[in-house]
């Protein structure tokens, strides 16, 4: 395995994160665009390479559900392929399944591959920079914000954030509280020039969801590739729940569940499938704090419509993430 690895960040005080204020010292958009360009390690000019990682998926209640691993060979951004191996994961058709595992898996292989999701060119959308406290570092967060519509800018709490210490391209954390996510890249190393997390651990709220550990990742020449390699899927693609937003057409507030006791309260996140014509055809649960807030959610969260996501101007099928959050009664709608 070609990585040199060193240890970062511990998982203690994960949720400690959120503190400090905002303080510009240089270009965000700039910082941003440089974790894009020494993390990913499926762009332009990368040497063919092979992947293998083990993995531990966690249930909503935080138990132990499965293990697995996933590989995969990369000879350029539009020829690849991914096996997946565990019990749960299984092909219909030829088809990849659906759902939390297969949302969960992929969005561990998107860690090593290509971690900051694909903004597109960051249209409507705002980059800002804080200073943060986390595990005792201090770390400085590229955040990604949408104005609202009066212009203001949308709460900080809201904005994803990748961060690093200072003087460094070294992307440490990702956090979103909107969705309730942490990623936390406790080690790392340098393969062909690029950054790569070699642990990772996911978690929504307070649960961990995912685990996963590089076993190998080695550059291989033509005739260690599969003679199968293929674009992948868009929906692989998943879109950051603060792109898609904006281009929802339709989006019905959920029904408070009633006559449960102790009003339950808390963000509900979802995975969902949007098709081509922009209806949801698969919405499935990656972390909740209810039962009952859950049913509503997705209830509600099947009826929306969206502006059809277009690739070289055809639409396509795509996936992304929907966060409801209940408060005393109320909902927040993302």
């Amino acid at each position: 395995m070609h990585l040199l690895q060193k240890a970062i960040l511990p998982l203690a005080g994960l949720f400690s994160f959120l503190q400090g204020g905002a303080a510009q010292t240089v270009d965000p958009r700039a910082r941003l665009e440089k974790f894009i360009d020494s993390t990913s390690l499926d762009r332009e000019g990368v040497h063919p390479w092979h992947l293998r990682m083990s993995f531990q998926i966690y249930n909503l209640d935080g138990g132990r559900q499965e293990t697995g691993t996933v590989e995969e060979w990369w000879a350029s951004p539009t020829s690849t392929k991914v096996v997946i191996s565990s019990p749960s994961y299984k092909l219909v058709d030829g088809k990849p399944p659906t759902g939390r595992t297969a949302f969960l898996i992929r969005q561990l292989l998107d860690q090593v591959v290509h971690p900051i999701p694909r903004y597109g060119s960051f249209d409507g959308l705002e980059i800002k920079e804080a200073h943060r406290k986390f595990g005792g570092a201090n770390l400085i967060c590229a955040q990604v914000i949408r104005p609202a519509k009066d212009g203001k800018s949308s709460p900080l709490s809201l904005a994803p954030e990748f961060c690093s210490e200072p003087d460094s391209d070294l992307l440490r954390v990702y956090f979103n509280d909107g969705e309730g996510l942490a990623i936390i890249r406790n080690k790392a190393g340098v393969f062909q020039g690029t950054n790569i997390a070699v642990d990772n651990i996911i978690g929504y709220g307070i649960g961990t969801a995912i685990t996963g550990h590089v076993d190998l990742l080695e550059t291989i020449d033509s005739k260690g590739l599969p003679t199968d390699l293929a674009r992948p899927e868009p929906r692989f693609d998943v879109i950051p729940g603060i792109v898609t937003v904006g281009r929802i057409l339709r989006h019905d507030p959920p029904n408070y569940p009633t006559g449960v006791a102790g009003r339950p309260q808390g963000s509900v996140v979802m995975c969902a499938i949007v098709a081509k014509d922009g209806k949801i055809t698969m919405v499935d649960t990656v972390a909740t704090p209810d039962a009952d807030l859950t049913g509503a959610a997705i209830d509600a969260v099947k009826k929306w419509t969206y502006e059809p996501f277009l690739m070289n101007g055809q639409p396509v099928e795509v996936q992304t993430v929907i966060t409801m959050s209940f408060s005393a009664g109320l909902v927040i709608r993302p």
